[in-house]
């Protein structure tokens, strides 16, 4: 998919009421129809896809407050989950595992309309792959 985060600025920020150019606006929206179509066209070859959640573990809750103040930081920290929400196809995280401590997860997106296939899908993972391992808290 190509790079879609200049667009969903402009796509939030018109459909918060912000006066927006209106060729920004056209052109975002015709790059989320071409980021859909990509996925669309995924999803003609396989029922569902399966990415990582997150492109790295958890930060430290010092990371986490640190990072977030900066805006900045969204589009590294949602960069795997954003672009379904922005092209509007239903998809869930699971719980894998732990690396270093740390949660990891895996993502499942599917068509539209397919969130019951999903959920039974992660109800099926989640049986057969149970996460009942915690990490230590300190």
């Amino acid at each position: 998919a190509e790079t879609f985060w200049p667009h969903v600025a402009t796509t939030m920020g018109f459909y918060d009421g912000e006066k927006q150019d209106p060729a920004a606006v056209r052109e975002a929206l015709q790059a989320r129809s071409r980021n859909r179509a990509v996925f669309d066209s995924e999803l003609e070859k396989f029922d569902f896809l399966a990415s990582p959640t997150a492109v790295f573990t958890a930060p430290t809750v010092e990371q986490w407050n640190e990072n977030w103040q900066s805006l900045s930081y969204v589009p590294f920290y949602t960069a795997t989950t954003f672009m379904f929400n922005w092209i509007m196809l239903p998809a869930i995280s699971l719980p894998v595992g732990f690396h270093g401590g740390k949660p990891i997860g895996m993502q499942l997106v599917g068509k539209p309309d397919s969130e019951p296939k999903l959920l039974q899908i992660a109800e099926a993972y989640m049986a057969r792959f149970p996460q009942t391992t915690r990490p230590p808290v300190s």
